[in-house]
């Protein structure tokens, strides 16, 4: 993405004549659009080049597309982000170690050649990333290129800050190979700012006889450094005003810290009570791009910004940030237990930001007292670092390790997925418990570890079950889930009774658990984190975790409820499009939600159109499309940035001219299916901006949201239904039909459901997970017939994982399971269908099956590693009706057709799954169409 945005830089301009304002206005629209969404969050579940490439990329769109906001963004991850992607955690130590070079050497240039990239975005606007945190880039270029061309260095043993790479010497792989990364920092380093470079220096000049070695292209990187940057020399200049300022607060000061401005030899620090100032001096001459308050009052909220200046001038000031001086009464915060490393809590004036080590048994906590019942409620907000952290709420007995409490927590579990845990000690000193939904089979601790495709940390004990998230606010991937979006936690105590739940939303809450806990009549209520990279080693790691939208309220009113928000929304945009206003704007938040207001006078008054509008995902650019109105009519728009505390300041206004949109077409598939009975979500679509949608004909227990066209409910009558359908705007109604066929679900222990992530609204998914499922699919059962529907990609999708139906009960040890396959109904040529045996219902775990492909291959299909490809073996020709089978022995399996009712079996093949354990497991049915969008 960032060669695509650069090569849309320099088409722009170099005076190319073949790009009118109207595609560049398109492409444009693309870059926030599509490309933006999906690299906003950044990468905190990855090693830094995934990082590195979100940063460069999002400070790229940020210049083409000229939005402040992004490129700000983007600066103050690189300067103070969780994620191996900052500098800090990047260059791992003062030494210029990088994070990836106890991986590859492949890898780890890469990495060296993004930051560079990154780099010189910036510094072509102003901002000395170059120079920051004393060169410490210029560190990790001498590092590499020290270590590449033949010398020893120094290594650290290091685990990174997901918790999933710990690495305890420097790779030798690929070592000696030189990517095109070394001429541009050479230039930057010796050239424009007269440093040693010693390292660089001799891979830039590594040609025979020390001739320079001529830089040519790369795959990953823009390259030609020799072309573009040898010999560069710069003018100083007016510093422009810093960039990446951040705010963090202690309990008597509050750290300021930014990024150098070019050229800069001194910096002005201001500070507010309130965000809109005044903004008075309360350092100048500043010699470093770093600045202490200890002038503050600790629980009060200051707001800061910082200039720069030099010889030839003054710059404006940066944009504002806040922090308070310690927590706000009456929160305190402490380590629970004994953590290697020590925590500490932050608040900015919405958000909690908790740094933890910690394993299963210690934590950070953030906590005020509780006396009697009450609810303590949280939405878990970017970043979260750790991919093993446990992070939530909680009501705690006291604060002593071994005191009783009950926590809501959320906790990633590679395989079971980013999910809601149940986590509870009953009393002083009892063991605790921790559960969910869906069992956790302890056998998977050493399936996600040593037997990996990529191995991942030990998790230590896992939770006797959890409540899995669902996609969008999770993501399915080899290497382990990602939080995609924010999720709400909350904990009740009524009496001795503490319930637990979650939430998506705020709003459609699901109870996780509920325990008798004997907590005594006065509590803490609080915030918890625990990384669980707190190991006993030199290298444990803390992590990052943050909330907002935090209240704790007694049955007679709130105790503590979060401030309502003070930002106001920048840029924001109305446009008249085909068929709707559009509005757009940015907030530094990566997680803000905001209402939108609308009025037909500039001056008001405004009216509420939408609420709870935020990024996808995360990120910090918002949309909406507004087609309620008159067409015609101008529209006056305001938006606001809205927390649990209420509304706060409406933004500038914009306005745009209501268009008359074209008649709807509906989109919607017109057949599906469910079971009486079982919960049931379908969406109905349709094309130019639907405002309104109907359905009759509905089955007893089904309805229609009027507004979002979501068909929900558990149909109460098995039977087939013919829906009236319709979708309309301010031109008219399209109207179709939608045929609901509800069957009856399998018998007891019979269960069904599909591997991977079901996708209901495209619209909230900036990217498709490599498990997405587009399709949902269903089981019916009928006097001892299985009928199977299922779409998603395949039963090895990118060599990581399975989608597709799958109709499933537990067994235990060995198993012979045989079924006949009668017929295919909408099948395709490449269809996979047959008998599978799963370890968990994990897309990503290991499995067997008995697979027939397209009606006529039958094949023995292993999935011998967690998160590797399904390998498919024999070759035998079925008609169908026929019979499969599938043997386990131990971990061997074998798979068997029969075309003549049994009388003679073929064998297909057999083979092992390595660690398949003893744990009981699911044999079922299984149907992929490979076809995301028909089943």
């Amino acid at each position: 993405a960032f060669l695509f945005v650069n090569a849309a830089e320099l088409l722009r301009h170099t005076g190319y004549d073949g790009w009118d304002t109207a595609a560049v206005t398109r492409c444009e629209e693309s870059f926030l659009r599509v490309w933006y969404p999906a690299v906003s969050g950044y990468m905190l579940y990855a090693n830094g080049n995934w990082d590195l490439t979100a940063v460069q990329t999002v400070l790229a769109i940020g210049v083409f597309c000229e939005e402040p906001t992004l490129f700000e963004d983007a600066l103050r991850y690189a300067a103070a982000g969780a994620g191996n992607g900052s500098v800090r955690h990047r260059v791992v130590t003062a030494a210029g170690q990088g994070q990836e070079s106890g991986r590859d050497q492949g890898h780890e240039q890469l990495a060296v050649g993004l930051l560079g990239d990154a780099a010189q975005v910036a510094w072509n606007q102003g901002v000395d990333l170059w120079g920051f945190d004393g060169d410490r880039i210029l560190a990790n270029v001498e590092y590499a290129a020290r270590y590449n061309l033949g010398d020893d260095v120094r290594f650290s043993p290091d685990l990174d800050r997901t918790g999933k790479y710990l690495k305890t010497s420097v790779s030798e792989k690929a070592r000696g190979t030189l990517p095109p990364i070394y001429e541009r920092a050479y230039a930057h380093y010796a050239g424009v700012r007269g440093l040693a470079t010693p390292h660089t220096k001799r891979a830039v000049f590594r040609g025979p006889g020390g001739a320079r070695a001529v830089e040519g292209g790369n795959d990953d990187l823009p390259g030609w450094g020799t072309l573009t940057h040898a010999g560069a020399k710069s003018t100083p200049a007016v510093p422009t005003a810093p960039a990446g300022l951040t705010a963090t607060g202690g309990r008597h000061a509050v750290t300021l810290a930014w990024l150098p401005s070019a050229w800069a030899t001194g910096y002005t620090v201001r500070r507010a009570t309130g965000p809109d100032g005044p903004y008075e001096p309360i350092a100048s001459g500043v010699a470093t791009p770093a600045y202490t308050d200890r002038t503050v009052r600790a629980g009060r909220t200051y707001y800061y910004t910082a200039g720069a200046a030099n010889s030839r001038g003054t710059s404006g000031s940066s944009g504002w940030v806040a922090a308070t001086a310690g927590l706000p009464g009456p929160w305190s915060t402490r380590d629970v237990g004994t953590p290697r490393l020590p925590g500490s809590a932050a608040f900015d004036g919405e958000r909690f930001v908790l740094e933890a080590g910690g394993t299963a048994d210690s934590c950070r906590l953030v906590h005020l007292p509780l006396r009697g019942d009450g609810t303590v409620t949280a939405r878990i907000v970017w970043p979260l670092s750790s991919q093993y952290a446990t992070i939530g709420v909680t009501v705690r007995g006291s604060l002593d390790a071994a005191a009783p409490y009950a926590s809501m927590l959320v906790q990633g579990l590679p395989l079971h997925t980013w999910s809601g845990v149940w986590t509870v000690r009953r009393s002083a000193g009892a063991p605790v418990s921790a559960t969910g939904s869906t069992p956790v089979p302890p056998s998977q601790r050493q399936a996600i570890t040593t037997a990996a495709a990529f191995p991942l940390s030990d998790l230590g004990t896992l939770p006797a079950s959890a409540t899995p998230l669902e996609a969008p606010c999770v993501e399915g991937a080899g290497d382990g889930y990602r939080l995609r979006a924010p999720y709400w936690v909350r904990v009740t105590r009524r009496g001795g009774r503490c319930t637990g739940a979650i939430s998506p939303d705020g709003e459609r809450w699901t109870e996780v658990g509920s325990t008798e806990v004997r907590l005594g009549r006065t509590a803490y209520a609080g915030l918890t984190l625990s990384s669980c990279l707190g190991v006993d080693e030199a290298y444990a790691e803390t992590g990052t975790g943050a909330f907002d939208n935090v209240t704790v309220a007694s049955p007679a009113g709130p105790l503590w409820t979060v401030p309502r928000p003070v930002r106001t929304a920048t840029g924001l945009r109305a446009r008249a499009v085909a068929d709707a206003i559009e509005l757009a704007w940015t907030d530094p938040d990566l997680a803000a939600r905001y209402t939108v207001l609308r009025a037909v006078r500039a001056r008001g008054p405004y009216e509420t159109v939408a609420t709870g509008v935020g990024p996808v995902g995360f990120g910090t650019r918002i949309r909406y499309a507004d087609a309620t109105g008159t067409p015609g009519v101008t529209y006056h728009y305001a938006v606001a940035k809205t927390n649990r505390g209420g509304r706060g300041p409406l933004s500038p206004p914009a306005s745009a001219r209501m268009p008359t949109p074209a008649v709807p077409q509906l989109t919607s598939a017109d057949t599906v299916f469910t079971n009486r009975g079982v919960p049931f979500r379908h969406l109905l679509s349709a094309t130019h901006e639907p405002v309104r949608f109907t359905a009759s004909g509905l089955p007893d227990g089904l309805r229609v949201d009027e507004h979002t066209g979501l068909v929900s409910g558990r149909p109460s009558a098995s039977g087939t239904f013919t829906l009236t359908t319709g979708a309309g705007n301010a031109s008219g109604t399209a109207t179709g039909t939608l045929t609901v066929d509800i069957g009856t679900p399998p018998p007891a222990p019979w269960s069904y459901g599909d591997l991977g992530d079901p996708v209901l609204d495209e619209r909230a998914f900036g990217t498709y997970g490599v498990v997405a499922v587009r399709t949902p699919g269903s089981t019916a059962y009928d006097a001892g017939t299985f009928t199977v529907r299922g779409a998603g990609t395949d039963l090895t999708v990118n060599g990581q994982g399975m989608t597709g139906q799958f109709a499933h009960r537990y067994v235990s040890g060995d198993c012979e399971f045989t079924a006949r396959l009668v017929s295919r109904i909408g099948a395709t040529a490449v269809d996979r269908v047959g008998l599978l045996m799963a370890k968990s219902l994990s897309p990503f775990d290991q499995a067997a099956g008995a697979i027939v492909t397209g009606g006529t291959t039958a094949q023995l299909m292993l999935r011998p590693v967690v998160a590797g490809p399904s390998a498919f073996t024999g070759d035998g020709r079925v008609t169908l009706p026929c019979l499969l089978r599938l043997k386990r022995t131990g971990t061997a399996f074998a798979a068997a057709a029969s075309t003549d009712d049994g009388a003679t079996w073929v064998p297909l093949a057999e083979g092992t799954v390595p660690g398949f354990g003893d744990a009981p497991y699911h044999v079922g049915l299984v149907v992929c169409s490979r076809d995301p969008l028909a089943p």
